[in-house]
């Protein structure tokens, strides 16, 4: 029988399901859950939900920390009580209570120099102060949660590169007055970072993170195809990228891993791409054996570096059908028909046409019309659509 209680942090990102499975929170995977084993889900978190998972290991690092020293401060508590109830020595300067006039003997067989008197006031209980308590017990202790080198602190500074990171923001986020008013709202005391603390620390520490998984993604990896191209940015500056695709042990989710995107201010030629292929394989240990094919365009260069490495090279069958119907765009005949096509378009999708269309298609068929799709010059079909 499944139990329904699950100690570890990584159940928080699962629905428990009927049959030993467990259903992900982002996404329709569901993963077995045989003999309460997490090895499933947290691969699955690590492979699809990274950006869950690296939340999960830092949260889990810093939680586990600070139980640990909780536990130490309780331990020695419990030792302290331990003495107290035995007779030991305790840090109290109280006198241990001694027999009444009417007892015949003392609570250890000997006798009390002095007759005993009650206290005034009950005595203390000996019960440990809870752990909100003791946070809270003076200001001082509320103020070293703060310090520079607090976990506290660390965690906070993760917390926001990890902000910065996944949500795409400019590095300078964190000098934003809005943005500093904002957490010490949420956290008062807390010291943002600083930029220069984001780019040389927090950030690389996220990049060595997901390399690890992506490293480990790899290595599981039973087969993995490659894709690479190069195009040109806006600035006329040209970049060249590496995709690394390939299917889990239980074929049911297919990955796909971008290792690198660089920018190259060299000319695109095939002894260049195949010092970048070499360099990024050194890199990611990427094993030829495990590669079935290399997916790319049709140029000489790329088809020249991957016979110098002797790997398997597939041309993309987009790119050559796209080479081929090039010239059939230029012929009249064609070029009239998608002349009245791309009118038709600029019609319908007028404001008040498009709302008609929409109202229609709802009364008719009870359903929300699919937007028209936008033309591209790299996908030849979005032309006769």
């Amino acid at each position: 029988m499944q139990s329904s209680k699950k100690k570890s942090p990584v159940w928080s990102h699962f629905t428990l399901l009927p049959g030993h499975r467990a259903k992900c929170n982002y996404c329709p995977a569901t993963i077995s859950t045989q003999n309460s084993n997490t090895s499933n889900v947290t691969a699955l978190l690590r492979t699809q939900h990274v950006s869950a998972y690296l939340k999960m290991q830092a949260d889990r690092g810093l939680t586990t920390a600070g139980q640990g020293q909780e536990q130490d401060q309780d331990a020695e508590e419990d030792a302290v009580n331990n003495e107290n109830l035995e007779g030991q020595p305790s840090p109290s300067p109280s006198p241990s209570p001694s027999p009444t006039p009417s007892s015949t003997s003392g609570s250890r067989g000997t006798p009390s120099p002095a007759p005993f008197s009650p206290p005034a006031s009950p005595a203390p209980t000996r019960t440990r102060p809870s752990s909100s308590a003791k946070r809270c017990s003076t200001y001082q202790e509320s103020m070293e949660a703060y310090a520079p080198d607090s976990k506290a602190t660390e965690r906070f500074h993760r917390a926001v590169a990890h902000y910065v990171v996944t949500c795409q923001r400019p590095l300078n986020t964190v000098e934003k007055e809005g943005f500093k008013d904002m957490l010490k709202t949420f956290k008062p005391g807390y010291k943002v970072l600083t930029r220069r603390a984001l780019t040389d620390k927090y950030i690389p520490q996220l990049g060595d993170q997901v390399k690890d998984v992506v490293r480990q993604l790899l290595s599981d990896a039973e087969f993995y195809s490659l894709t690479s191209d190069n195009w040109t940015s806006d600035a006329d500056v040209p970049f060249t990228f590496l995709t690394a695709h390939f299917i889990d042990e239980a074929w049911e989710n297919l990955f796909g891993v971008t290792l690198r995107c660089r920018a190259s201010h060299v000319q695109h030629t095939g002894l260049v791409l195949k010092d970048f292929f070499g360099d990024e394989m050194n890199h990611w240990d990427l094993k030829k054996d495990k590669i079935p094919a290399v997916t790319t365009d049709n140029a000489e260069d790329y088809r020249l570096a991957l016979e110098l490495l002797e790997m398997p090279h597939m041309r993309c069958i987009g790119h050559t059908i796209q080479n081929g119907v090039t010239d059939i765009f230029e012929l009249k005949v064609v070029k009239e028909a998608i002349a009245v096509v791309k009118t038709l378009f600029s019609w319908i999708s007028t404001t008040s046409v498009w709302a008609a269309y929409e109202k229609f298609v709802k009364e008719k068929h009870g359903r929300k019309p699919l937007a028209l799709p936008s033309t591209s010059k790299t996908r030849w079909w979005t032309e006769l659509i």
